[in-house]
C-alpha cells in the first residue's frame, strides 16, 4: 500500500488516497481499470467491478480498480464512509 501522490508507504493519514499493488486485485475484463460509480442516492457505491476494500474490518469507497492496483481514499474521507 502506497500514497498514490508520491508512491511511498508508511502511515496512512486522513484525506490521503492510497494505492493497493499486487495481481489479481480487480476484473481481468477491465485493462484500464474501472472508475467510481454513482449510486441512486448519490453516493459513491462501495464495490466497484466486485472489489470491495476493507480497513480494519470496514469498507472503503475503491475509487479505481485494476488488475493491478485499487485506489481509494481510508475510512471516514468518502460520501460512503
Amino acid at each position: 500500500m502506497t500514497n498514490a501522490a508520491s508512491n511511498q508507504s508508511g502511515s496512512i493519514a486522513p484525506g490521503e488516497l492510497i494505492v493497493v499493488k499486487g495481481s489479481g486485485l480487480g476484473p481481468a475484463g477491465a485493462p484500464n481499470g474501472g472508475l467510481f460509480s454513482v449510486n441512486g442516492q448519490g453516493g459513491v457505491n462501495p464495490i466497484l467491478d466486485g472489489v470491495r476494500v476493507l480497513f480494519d474490518g470496514i469498507p472503503g469507497t475503491p475509487i479505481y480498480v485494476s488488475p493491478v492496483q485499487v485506489k481509494r481514499p481510508p475510512p471516514g474521507r468518502s460520501p460512503e464512509d
